[in-house]
Order: structure tokens, then sequence, then C-alpha cells
């Protein structure tokens, strides 16, 4: 009968196992797509055999630039994006696993996770093996057989983990999606004051080094260039 793996590593052997062991097919579906090293190089290590169909599932917009990178690098896989990806299912030609884990090296070692391994050979899982490939197949089917674009991938603002008021250099958090470049102490004495979004002040906003700094413009060159993404949000209007 279905083997009930209760751990994240139990899990995650029986899928480097699966893995490993695929000899004419693979199929990897699972909405994030962050592959460990292991993983990887098994994968990498059917480049040669001419029998695999290697599948891989996953959700579009989840995709890392890393992940990206070496999907395009490994021709032999095809890539399927399903929007409303939720499901977790990795099998071979002889063994299926349905599972809560995310196809993620941080879900491998620092979830909760359990999974139902079902083995073709045995003849009581032999039908709910193939109800798992059918139900896999129909993701497939269903998903957009495509190489993930790289104008889909969403990186990172690049921003500084903390900034500077312009009047006293007092240390605080980003306050993205809107920018705040003084303290709430000066931003109330600025509002009640003049609200000259050009008044010279003493510091650059991001570095706390010494500059011109202004409501208007309160980043020096360099960390303009540095850190470009910042200035795509707007100024905050209120305290």
């Amino acid at each position: 009968m279905a083997n009930f793996l209760s751990t994240a590593a139990a899990v995650s052997d029986a899928l480097q196992e699966i893995v490993k062991n695929a000899e004419e097919r693979l199929w990897l579906i699972s909405p994030y797509l962050r592959l460990n090293a292991p993983i990887k190089d098994l994968i990498e290590a059917k480049k040669n055999s001419p029998r695999i169909e290697i599948h891989m599932v996953c959700r579009e917009n989840q995709l890392q630039q890393g992940e990206q990178d070496w999907l395009e690098s490994m021709s032999f896989v095809k890539t399927y994006i399903c929007k409303n990806l939720h499901a977790k299912c990795y099998l071979n030609e002889n063994q299926a696993l349905v599972t809560s884990m995310n196809l993620t090296a941080d879900s491998q070692v620092n979830n909760y996770e359990m999974g139902i391994l079902v083995s073709r050979s045995k003849k009581e899982d032999k039908d709910l093996y193939e109800a798992i490939v059918d139900g896999s197949r129909t993701i497939v089917r269903s998903s957009e057989a495509s190489r993930p674009s790289r104008q889909s991938i969403q990186p990172t603002p690049k921003i500084p983990d903390r900034v500077f008021c312009i009047r006293c250099r007092a240390v605080s958090k980003p306050t993205l999606p809107k920018r705040k470049p003084y303290c709430t102490i000066h931003f109330r004495e600025w509002k009640d004051t003049s609200e000259d979004i050009t008044h010279e002040e003493k510091y650059c906003h991001l570095c706390g080094n010494e500059y011109p700094a202004s409501m208007r413009w309160h980043a020096c060159g360099t960390c303009l260039k540095k850190y470009p993404d910042y200035f795509k949000s707007d100024p905050i209007e209120s305290a």
C-alpha cells in the first residue's frame, strides 16, 4: 500500500529518489521553483538520456533569476506555466509523490511537510498511481508550454535597508511605497514652517553623508545610481 511520509526529510529523500531513478518520465509540478543543488545535479545527469520525458510545471511569476537562467540552460526540460497552480506532485514511470512540499530548498529544510508515496509496482497501488498520472497530465495539458520570459520575472527592488533624516541624520527604515526623507519630528516641523520642497537640509537621505538635500531632491548622485528603484516611488505627502 501507499507510504505516508511524515517529515520534510522523508519527503525530500523520496523526491530525490524519484528524480534519480527516472528513465522514461519525470514530471515535477510545483507552484514555487527554487531547486537545490542535488536536485539540479540529478536533472542535469539526464541530459544524455534520449528516452526520458521531463516536464516541469510552475507559476511563471514565481521564478527567480537563478531558476530562469538554469532553465534556459536545460533545453531538454519542457517547462510549463500554470497560472493558478497549487498542487505539488512529483513522479516518474514507477512512483508518484503527492505532497505539501514545494520544489524549493527552504521547504525541504525548514518546513513541516508530509506526503503520500505511491508505487506502480505494488498491485494495490497501481490504480492510484494511474489516477495521479492522469491528474498530473490534466495540469500539464491545461498549462502553457513555453519558456518563461525574462519580462515576467519581477526582480527584487534595489533599495537601502536604512535611510536617514536629511535634517538630523536620524536612522529609520525605508517608507516605501512612499518616500519620507525626514524623521517624524522634522517632517512635521517642515510641514508647519514652510512645506518648501527646495528647502536645503544637511544630509543625503540614503547614505547619511553631508549633502545639500531637500524634499525635492534628497539623495546624492552616488546613491541615485546605486538605488535607482528607490526613486520610482513618490515622496510622502503626510506624516
